[in-house]
C-alpha cells in the first residue's frame, strides 16, 4: 500500500476508522490500520493492530507476515 500525498494517507486513516466503527470484527480493516501506524512509524500500535487482525482471524496470512516482521525489526533494533 503506497501513498502519494499526506493527504491519501489521511483520507485511507479515516476510512479504517469507519470500516473499523462499522464492523470491528472485520480482521482487515485491522491489517490495514496496523500497516497505516507502521508507515506513520508508530510500530508498537501497529502491532497491536496486527494482533487483534489475528485474534479475530487466528489463520490471517498478512497479519501474521507484517506482525512477524515488526517483530523481528524490534529485535534487531532497526
Amino acid at each position: 500500500m503506497s501513498w502519494a500525498t499526506p493527504r491519501e494517507a489521511t483520507v485511507s486513516s479515516i476510512d479504517v476508522a469507519r470500516a473499523l466503527k462499522l464492523n470491528p470484527g472485520y480482521p482487515d480493516a485491522h491489517v490495514t490500520q496496523g500497516n497505516l501506524h507502521q508507515r506513520a512509524g508508530r510500530t508498537a500500535a501497529a502491532i497491536a493492530a496486527w494482533q487483534r487482525a489475528l485474534a479475530l482471524d487466528p489463520g490471517h496470512k498478512l497479519a501474521r507476515v507484517y506482525l512477524a516482521q515488526a517483530m523481528a525489526s524490534r529485535v534487531a533494533g532497526t
